[in-house]
């Protein structure tokens, strides 16, 4: 799921579905998956070709993000049938679920070897392609302008110069109205995760600058473009897999992107 810095997002232009992309540089593929070595040659494809490897195991495993099961943004506000763009898809664990909920899915990973895996996790839980499709591609190049309900990014780190890139993509391509769902880890979680004396979860960016805050966001065009309805840095328990395990500090996200007719929220509002 990594990649060079390339907006996509969005998750092949798949109109009408929901997508799940990793779109990060050789160092967004470090930071993503908190992976402490370097890229093989390759780049970025390769590594995360190598990380999930072709066997069975899922390294993220097969349970969707807890939070994202859990939040009303999705199965609440985004309506049955909705399309969704998951950006970053990996192993395809939480595209899968979305298109379980009903919703119109495609999952984007930078990764030949995640796609892979994706789609034979999809076949194996008897999901067609009309309700949920997995493809390769670049993160921050895809879709088209207002073109998707919702956008979900779970995890997907960026290196801090692709990360503004990466916000202004997710709000280009979700419709008026639509919303942003997002747990990111925060540079709070690198401090402590890095701190000794402190007892904490593995997982996550080695460098705090990859990580997401709440002030960050605020600033960012999430910030002018619509209206957060959670924003929130909690403590949180992400076992997912043999990757992330642990205690972790996260920012949990839903955003709403305005309206022609709400017009555009005062910088900073929350």
């Amino acid at each position: 799921m990594c990649q060079p810095l390339r907006l996509n997002a969005g998750n092949e232009a798949l109109a009408g579905t929901s997508v799940s992309l990793r779109l990060l540089t050789p160092l967004a593929c470090i930071a993503a998956r908190s992976m402490a070595s370097a890229a093989p040659r390759g780049g970025p494809a390769a590594f995360w070709d190598s990380t999930y490897g072709s066997g069975p195991e899922m390294v993220y495993g097969q349970a969707p993000n807890r939070w994202l099961a859990a939040s009303s943004g999705v199965r609440d506000l985004v309506p049955e049938g909705a399309r969704i763009v998951e950006l970053a898809s990996g192993e395809g664990r939480n595209a899968v679920w979305l298109a379980e909920q009903g919703f119109r899915t495609v999952g984007v990973d930078i990764s030949a070897a995640g796609v892979a895996k994706s789609r034979a996790f999809a076949k194996a839980k008897g999901m067609s392609e009309d309700v949920l499709r997995f493809e390769t591609g670049d993160a921050t190049t895809f879709g088209d302008d207002d073109s998707f309900d919702a956008v979900v990014g779970i995890f997907a780190h960026v290196p801090p110069p692709m990360k503004q890139a990466f916000i202004a993509n997710m709000v280009r391509i979700v419709k008026p109205g639509g919303r942003v769902i997002g747990q990111w880890y925060t540079p709070t979680h690198v401090d402590r995760k890095n701190d000794p004396a402190i007892a904490w979860g593995k997982g996550g960016p080695p460098d705090a600058a990859a990580c997401f805050s709440a002030k960050e966001l605020r600033s960012s065009p999430l910030g002018t473009e619509g209206a957060f309805e959670v924003l929130e840095e909690v403590d949180a328990d992400v076992t997912e897999g043999t990757l992330h395990a642990g205690k972790a500090n996260v920012l949990n996200v839903i955003w709403t992107k305005a309206t022609l007719l709400e017009g555009k929220p005062d910088r900073g509002e929350a």
